[in-house]
């Protein structure tokens, strides 16, 4: 199963939901989860390290994506890089 494949899956099965942000139509395709508690649940299934990989990554993808606008992202950087440890990024 591809990725794809799983999110159209998941989409169907109103588990997450497709969004489009006004002005960000480049970045692709951009998932939520429907409900809180569904990923309030997912988010705690995952080891402490994973989480912590889990937000390097996403704050990497901010630093990548908003390369040129980073200060208004700084809080959600801010939070991602200290979920994950990284007090050099901080």
């Amino acid at each position: 199963m591809t990725l794809g494949t799983t999110l159209t899956s998941l989409e169907q099965a109103q588990i997450l939901r497709r969004l489009v942000l006004a002005g960000e139509e480049d970045l692709g395709a951009l998932y939520r989860f429907k409900h809180s508690l569904t990923q309030d649940a997912a988010y705690r299934s995952l080891p402490r390290r994973q989480r912590q990989q889990v937000h390097q990554r996403v704050a990497e993808c901010y630093e990548t994506l908003f390369a040129g606008r980073l200060d208004e992202h700084a809080a959600v950087l801010a939070y991602h890089y200290g979920e994950a440890g990284d007090q050099q990024k901080l």
